[in-house]
């Protein structure tokens, strides 16, 4: 039996006409919540259907009886979409008689992730790109809610009576249009009932399950099965190949073995180039920070083209054909190729062992932190050491990888 909250929402969902084939909302262990198949599902068989009333968009914000007409008059190009529905999230929050009052009781109060962490969780991550990452975007938010979102805040504060929005509050509405909306088209809108979908990352492959189709003749937005479900099985959609740190940051959660995972691996002691390097550099368009992402079972055919030119002669350069530089096969000479490799593969045992703890100690302290338990501080320190742990598994694949090839 659902909690009262959901029963709520799902019967506010019917009501207003939001088609719901074959799902049901239900908590599952590990997810919250998430919807599971009443009955067997088929590929293409419809799963939903949101009408477009109940879309939280920047045309649903423009459009609203109330707040609609102060954004039209506004006629400021900071009246963005993100703008948009950051205020008509955060006035149909502060109403007692909001349109979707129940969706909205069922959002979290507050999000999880390291823009809520203090300096010494965030440093429990190991991963100096993503702490300043982190900082700088705070710095970004507080300076948009200080310079645009308070003035227009304080402005309309008949809108809010006694509860002018916080930048707490302007955060909350942030993340949750990071962390549910889907982009259809160039529009990026909140879909109730479809944002209960979970994605889930199994055996290194992201399930692509839903296909979502907007269909504005008829105002509504349809999502379609892309794989057969059995009874009871969870259904998913799938939120695009990212990066751990973007889960983390703009989700509150991560994944092991994502597919999607990356790192960056840099050669701080690659000699200056000359003249002739630095102007293949360029023509091909090839990283001279000496820096390189490296994304999971996939090879970075740029860095290998930089390190050939970097570690190459220039009279090597001159005398061979660098016109396919770009391709995979195309080395140098084997001397070249051979010390491009024992270079990468210097730099993956050199960024291993830069981090505080190595990869068994992060497994171990993963197993003891299970033990412990599951409050707040407990919680954040658990994301953070799975966060490293699947870093450094990444970096270890890779290794092998690059190992094998040499």
């Amino acid at each position: 039996m659902l909690p009262s909250k959901e029963q709520h929402f799902t019967a506010w969902a019917k009501a207003n006409s939001l088609l719901i084939h074959n799902l049901h909302l239900s908590s599952i262990h590990g997810f919250g919540r998430g919807l599971l198949a009443t009955n067997s599902i088929h590929v293409h068989d419809l799963l939903l259907e949101i009408p477009s009333h109940l879309i939280i968009s920047k045309e649903t914000a423009i459009s609203h009886p109330i707040i609609g007409r102060i954004l039209l008059n506004e006629q400021n190009d900071f009246v963005d979409e993100t703008f948009a529905m950051v205020i008509l999230l955060l006035y149909e929050k502060n109403s007692s008689s909001s349109r979707w009052g129940p969706y909205l009781k069922m959002l979290p109060s507050c999000y999880e992730g390291p823009l809520y962490w203090d300096d010494n969780e965030i440093n429990l991550l190991q991963d100096q790109l993503l702490y300043y990452k982190v900082k700088r975007l705070v710095i970004e938010l507080k300076s948009y809610y200080n310079q645009l979102l308070s003035p227009f805040l304080k402005k309309h504060h008949k809108l809010f009576g006694r509860n002018i929005p916080t930048f707490s509050d302007y955060l909350w509405a942030s993340h949750t249009i990071w962390s549910r909306a889907f982009q259809l088209n160039t529009c990026v809108m909140i879909i109730p009932f479809a944002d209960m979908l979970n994605m889930y990352v199994e055996d290194g492959t992201q399930s692509s399950v839903s296909e979502i189709v907007l269909d504005t003749t008829n105002n509504v937005c349809r999502f379609f099965s892309q794989r057969e479900y059995s009874k009871d099985e969870q259904v998913f959609v799938d939120y695009g190949r990212k990066p751990n740190s973007e889960f983390l940051v703009f989700y509150g959660f991560l994944f092991e073995n994502n597919v999607g995972n990356q790192f960056l691996l840099s050669f701080p002691s690659l000699p200056t180039p000359s003249s002739r390097q630095h102007t293949l550099l360029k023509e091909f368009n090839l990283p001279l920070d000496k820096s390189f992402k490296i994304k999971r079972n996939r090879l970075n055919q740029k860095m290998f083209a930089a390190l050939r030119v970097y570690l190459a002669s220039d009279e090597l350069l001159s005398n061979s054909d660098v016109k396919d530089l770009l391709r995979s096969n195309n080395r140098l000479s084997d001397a070249n190729e051979l010390l491009v490799f024992k270079t990468i593969i210097t730099g993956c045992r050199d960024l291993l062992e830069s981090f505080p703890t190595s990869l068994s100690e992060d497994e171990a302290e993963l197993v003891k932190l299970k033990e412990q338990g599951t409050d707040n501080q407990l919680s954040h320190q658990m994301q953070a050491c799975l966060y490293r742990r699947e870093h450094k598994k990444m970096i270890f694949c890779s290794l092998n990888t690059f190992t094998a090839m040499h």
